[in-house]
């Protein structure tokens, strides 16, 4: 009787998938996933106190100011520097959004009141000195007494699994757990059940947290990824993700 081969010889090929995203301090956060579509997009999210005023900004694609605007009423593109700065407005809600628009990435913020001046906004933008870089938007204050940055989150879409949210150790608002995690190639992992129930669709009703030594992850499914646990678990057993210094 003929023996069959060994397990692992009858497995398919590990294909790895390297990525790479430059936060805009230009630290660089390096993603390397395992049998997966990993060409999702990057965005990073962050506070930061331009002229004394807290404001939120949002790095992403340069098509995405384009598809925040497409609902609202009022839509302007007005040339800026050697850039331009889209500025949108919904007079039913009330709510304004403007965005730097540079070759490969745009940086959005938004307020909400009443219909703002194109140079309330483009007065915060010339506080930052933005360098556009096809792996990330670098975002530095011209002044460290005008800006003051808060800490980055940066999300990575892995298609049909759910949404990565990553920090670093020291900046992670998700307390790990006291226990060891599960091990994993690149650190330590942990289930979490979802505090929002009800509130977003979800497709798994859990957070899966990866610690490694560098960044703390995030696994955070939508409603259309898959609705197998076993699938997402491997997967981040099988991620390395790491965040350099500038």
């Amino acid at each position: 009787m003929a023996l069959a081969p060994p397990a692992s010889d009858q497995s398919p090929p590990i294909r790895s998938q390297l990525d790479h995203f430059t936060a805009p301090d230009g630290s660089r956060v390096t993603l390397d996933a395992r049998n997966v579509d990993a060409s999702g997009q990057w965005n990073c999210l962050f506070r930061a106190q331009v002229y004394g005023v807290r404001q939120p900004f949002t790095v992403c694609d340069r098509g995405s100011p384009e598809r925040f605007a497409a609902r609202m009423t009022d839509v302007a593109v007005h040339p800026h520097h050697d850039a331009d700065v889209m500025l949108a407005y919904d007079t039913t809600l009330g709510e304004s959004m403007a965005a730097w628009r540079g070759p490969w990435h745009g940086l959005l913020t938004g307020r909400t009141g009443p219909r703002p001046q194109v140079e309330s906004y483009t007065r915060v933008f010339d506080a930052l000195h933005l360098t556009d870089t096809r792996d990330g938007l670098l975002v530095r204050p011209r002044s460290a007494r005008q800006v003051v940055f808060e800490p980055f989150t940066v999300f990575k879409e892995i298609p049909g699994i759910g949404d990565l949210r990553i920090q670093r150790p020291h900046e992670a608002e998700v307390s790990l757990p006291t226990w060891r995690g599960a091990r994993a190639r690149d650190g330590e992992i942990w289930r979490k059940p979802f505090t929002d129930e009800g509130e977003v669709p979800r497709a798994r009703p859990e957070v899966l947290i990866l610690a490694t030594p560098t960044a703390v992850v995030e696994l955070i499914p939508g409603p259309e990824d898959t609705e197998d646990s076993a699938e997402a678990a491997d997967f981040v057993a099988g991620l390395a993700v790491s965040w350099s210094p500038a």
